[in-house]
């Protein structure tokens, strides 16, 4: 039986430096006119309307979209693991699921997809070709104590904690396309010029 979307609390990951994008705020990046996270919030809201933002800078204007927006934890920029250590702690929910800001094309059933293999609290991660996509992952809530020792050691590689947790790996290989971040001003140039 695949999880209820009650327990599960939606996060967008925007708190990276933009180190690719010259500091830019990726999340609010213009992709046809429109902040890319607003592209991002109307193909996930769908899918879950219960969302939270994770952001480092800007929080005034992430704050009108209408969701809470969580500044991580740790300071100094740690990665897309702080950003999901921040929502697990403050998320009401047991279990976070959790989609980069830089993708602005999330499957249609990518919620659905990743609930159905929810089991044993084990995290579930996306993959695609059978690499791991790991800033798309389903993680419960009592995996935070793992996840802040691994922190605590200096690690940030989200796919080697994910692996660690001996995380279950869901097949998007067919829909690959879904999953493209747009992590530089050429990515975000030829989707522009695709879409």
């Amino acid at each position: 039986m695949s999880l209820s979307l009650d327990n599960v609390t939606t996060v967008i990951l925007a708190g990276g430096q933009g180190s690719r994008l010259e500091g830019v705020d990726k999340g609010l990046s213009l992709l046809h006119q429109q902040p890319m996270i607003e592209t991002v919030l109307a193909k996930i809201y769908p899918q879950n309307p219960q969302l939270v933002i994770n952001a480092n800078r800007n929080i005034d204007i992430y704050q009108k979209y209408g969701f809470p927006v969580f500044e991580d934890l740790d300071t100094g920029y740690l990665g897309p693991l702080a950003g999901l250590y921040t929502a697990l702690s403050q998320a009401k929910t047991e279990w976070v699921i959790s989609v980069p800001c830089d993708a602005p094309d999330v499957a249609p059933n990518y919620i659905a997809s990743m609930l159905k293999h929810a089991e044993n609290k084990v995290p579930v991660v996306a993959s695609i070709d059978g690499r791991l996509q790991p800033t798309f992952s389903l993680t419960p809530k009592s995996r935070l104590a793992e996840l802040r020792a691994y922190l605590d050691n200096g690690d940030r590689a989200a796919g080697r904690w994910f692996k660690t947790q001996h995380c279950i790996s869901v097949d998007f290989s067919d829909h690959a396309k879904h999953f493209a971040n747009l992590n530089d001003a050429q990515a975000m140039s030829e989707w522009e010029r695709q879409t």
